[in-house]
């Protein structure tokens, strides 16, 4: 794997440390899996938010993270959406990873109009809706246990370190 550039962030925010040099987005299962599950051609490569990405983590690796919250209402709606758009199934969501890094993508820019079929639209529930290019998208072996945070959050440095171990 390509060698992940160090992130200066500057000063801990919520979850990370002075040491951490990653940073980190938590989605919702089964989103994970849509993005680092299914094939290339049918993979989710891009990711819905409210805000642009900061120009900082733009070409950079950030880490994917699987919330350990369940909304269960929500996840089959996901996946009949994820169902819809590829026409594959979302496999047991009981054995999907939950409440870790699961694995990392580079951010390559953002969209506000798209044709691509995971793009939300314009607004989302009234928001501005920003698409994230997510690219060199790679899943971990084994995800690494980490409690995750909302909005982008910098990883702590043990986890970081064990995440670029389990990159192989």
């Amino acid at each position: 794997m390509e060698q992940l550039p160090l992130f200066d962030a500057g000063p801990a925010r919520a979850g990370g440390d002075a040491g951490f040099f990653l940073s980190a987005l938590t989605l919702w299962v089964p989103w994970t899996w849509a993005i680092l599950g299914l094939p290339p051609e049918l993979a989710k490569r891009l990711e819905n938010r409210p805000w642009k990405p900061p120009r900082k983590i733009l070409g950079r690796w950030i880490c994917l993270h699987a919330s350990a919250a369940r909304k269960p209402r929500y996840e089959a709606a996901v996946a009949a959406r994820i169902r819809e758009v590829t026409g594959r199934d979302v496999p047991d969501l009981a054995g999907l990873a939950r409440g870790a890094i699961v694995g990392l993508a580079k951010v390559s820019g953002y969209v506000e109009t798209s044709d691509d079929p995971w793009f939300m639209g314009p607004a989302v529930d009234g928001k501005k809706n920003y698409g994230w290019l997510l690219e060199a998208v790679r899943p971990l072996a084994q995800p690494v246990p980490c409690r995750g945070y909302q909005r982008l959050w910098g990883v702590p440095s043990g986890v970081a370190a064990e995440v670029v171990a389990r990159c192989g």
